[in-house]
């Protein structure tokens, strides 16, 4: 099987001969190796690369958001409050989030189109983001480095004590302007379980 990797190396990989994964993958070049691992991406590689790319996490937040939701596909409607506070759960405000529909688009990554001034109307241009990934990235970077390192192993600690408290992942919601409305946290001076505050003295 013949694969090209964004360098322009052409490989052949192999897949007829039964052996295991481990001793397949030692057994290839540097280069088989290469398109081998890259035949394999996630929605997490995808954000790393597009991050280093950009060079701006809100950009890559949101383009990210876009490709998950099939922008490249067909458009898709959204609001800046909507991609703020529902979909990136707050880590963007809003006003990040229209910066980044306004950056992208000065970047012919994304058209946008605005649907009478309530809604967002993005379509993700295919090829553009494409051609944006195939520049090369050091392996080095954070995010690509496969270094191991000593406070990698404090931290995995750290997460293991704690892991029976936090949940492993969040339920995705729809980020269309019919989906979820955003969930605003209570005042810290509002009475929890609805007790009634003591009499000031």
């Amino acid at each position: 099987m013949d694969q090209n990797d964004p360098r322009g190396n052409h490989c052949h990989v192999d897949r007829n001969e039964p052996r295991s994964i481990p001793e397949a993958v030692s057994s290839l070049s540097p280069t088989e190796q290469v398109c081998s691992r890259e035949l394999d991406v996630d929605g997490r590689d995808l954000f790393i690369h597009l991050l280093l790319s950009l060079r701006h996490f809100a950009d890559a937040a949101v383009l990210w958001v876009l490709l998950k939701e099939r922008a490249d596909v067909k458009e898709f409607t959204t609001t800046s409050m909507l991609m703020s506070h529902v979909q990136l759960s707050g880590v963007l405000d809003r006003n990040a989030a229209k910066r980044s529909f306004k950056s992208l688009q000065e970047q012919s990554l994304i058209h946008v189109r605005i649907h009478r001034k309530t809604a967002t109307l993005v379509k993700v241009d295919r090829a553009a983001v494409l051609q944006l990934l195939r520049r090369p990235l050091d392996g080095r970077l954070p995010g690509l480095s496969a270094k191991l390192f000593p406070f990698l192993d404090a931290w995995s600690e750290e997460r293991g004590r704690c892991s029976s408290g936090i949940p492993s992942s969040w339920p995705d919601v729809d980020a269309s302007p019919r989906g979820l409305e955003p969930v605003r946290s209570s005042s810290a001076s509002e009475p929890q379980g609805g007790a009634t505050p003591p009499p000031l003295n």
